[in-house]
């Protein structure tokens, strides 16, 4: 446990009257079995041409490929093979930013680039359902529509068939889809950022994505550099080309899931259709061009994405913290959340901030009691850090924990298992 390596300060435990997996107390003892593991960090040249800018960090992790064509045969259906599969063929039209790294990763890995598509798009693909319900019966995904005909002609996937319609060959039967269910436990993310009484502004997150033990070998920091310069660091899997979390000399942000990751169906054909971005690559481009916290915000809110986010980002000035709710489109982004001379802290799980949360994933109330419990004369690095280590914040599904300060660049990244 991080009690082990970090001092931990006395905050208040918050016993959440929900009962479910909050009070399961078999949950509770599984996420305190597990060990932190300081993540490797590798430099990235910017300057360098995209298809070679991975190859020495990918050539390290040879050993990981099984492993991770493993993961991919679990959680990407066989009905989402024809996407990957399409986009592989001509991946820059819908990665045009990226599209180039990922042909360099999988040929270092020894991947087809379908298999490297999907792991950039695990986080949209994996919660996936076959459902009509969950599918946008209007709009890009209709029948005949001229964007789908251009990459399906034969219409065989790129629009909402009925239900009825599709068969799994293998079994003969729909298959079914995988709803959310918050007894099981969050699938999802916890960001704060607090403010001392210096105006020194502190970023805290989990990544609760309950990845296999062996896809966290994968887990890697990475300095991108320009000149030889920094240009930001950031916190990635081996072959996953955005970035979970990252800082540069003058901001901080991260991701937390919004509609459980928008997981839908529709979600992939925006890619597809329409260049959308996913929030981690989106994040990423962010980091490497914009210089400076309002510009940040700015590129943040803006951008068509593939499923809507909320992004958390700290500055280097007093009020410099904020939350934004993305949709998919900026015309559909929710109020944007500052701190501000009254609140000095924020804290975002996976539910807007201006509605109340399930009682069944009440992340939310513990959080914000242990940090009124902490009182702002008490935020600094170990603080923070014992605060993201508290349940249920730090559950049985926590991954990955940073730590960030842009104003002293200070970068804390530990990975769970």
């Amino acid at each position: 446990m991080w009690a082990r390596v970090l001092p931990v300060f006395a905050v208040l435990s918050v016993a959440s009257a929900a009962g479910g997996w909050l009070d399961n107390e078999l949950y509770k003892q599984a996420a305190s079995d597990v060990q932190p593991h300081k993540l490797p960090r590798y430099t990235l040249d910017l300057d360098a041409a995209p298809e070679d800018r991975w190859t020495h960090i990918a050539k390290d992790f040879l050993s990981e490929v099984p492993a991770l064509q493993k993961y991919l045969a679990s959680y990407v259906p066989a009905w989402a093979l024809p996407i990957v599969e399409a986009i592989g063929r001509d991946i820059e039209p819908y990665f045009t930013d990226y599209g180039e790294e990922m042909k360099g990763i999988a040929k270092v890995l020894g991947l087809d680039l379908g298999e490297v598509v999907a792991i950039n798009l695990i986080y949209q693909i994996e919660s996936l359902g076959l459902n009509c319900s969950n599918w946008n019966n209007t709009g890009p995904t209709h029948k005949d529509d001229p964007g789908c005909m251009a990459v399906d002609p034969n219409q065989e996937w790129c629009y909402c068939h009925n239900v009825s319609e599709y068969i799994d060959p293998a079994t003969q039967q729909v298959p079914p889809s995988r709803p959310f269910n918050p007894d099981n436990g969050p699938g999802l993310c916890t960001s704060l950022v607090a403010r001392d009484t210096d105006g020194t502004i502190w970023h805290g997150r989990n990544l609760d994505w309950n990845l296999d033990s062996s896809l966290l070998g994968l887990a890697i920091d990475v300095d991108f550099q320009r000149n030889n310069v920094t240009v930001f660091s950031g916190a990635t899997l081996v072959g996953f080309v955005g970035v979970f979390n990252g800082m540069s000399p003058t901001y901080s942000g991260s991701i937390d899931a919004r509609g459980k990751g928008g997981l839908l169906w529709q979600n992939i054909l925006e890619s597809l259709l329409h260049k959308s971005m996913t929030p981690s690559q989106h994040l990423r481009k962010t980091l490497e061009s914009a210089t400076s916290f309002p510009a940040a915000t700015l590129d943040l809110a803006s951008q068509d994405l593939i499923n809507e986010v909320y992004y958390i980002v700290a500055g280097r000035e007093a009020n410099e913290g904020l939350v934004i709710s993305r949709g998919r489109v900026p015309d559909e982004n929710g109020p944007v959340r500052t701190l501000n001379d009254t609140d000095w802290y924020l804290a975002e799980t996976n539910y807007d901030w201006w509605e109340p949360v399930p009682t069944s994933d009440d992340r939310r109330t513990p959080v914000n009691a242990n940090l009124q419990a902490l009182t702002q004369a008490n935020v600094n690095a170990t603080s923070i850090a014992s605060i993201m280590h508290q349940w249920p914040t730090f559950n049985f599904h926590t991954d990955y924990t940073g730590i960030f300060n842009p104003s002293t660049g200070s970068y804390s990244s530990i990975v769970w298992y």
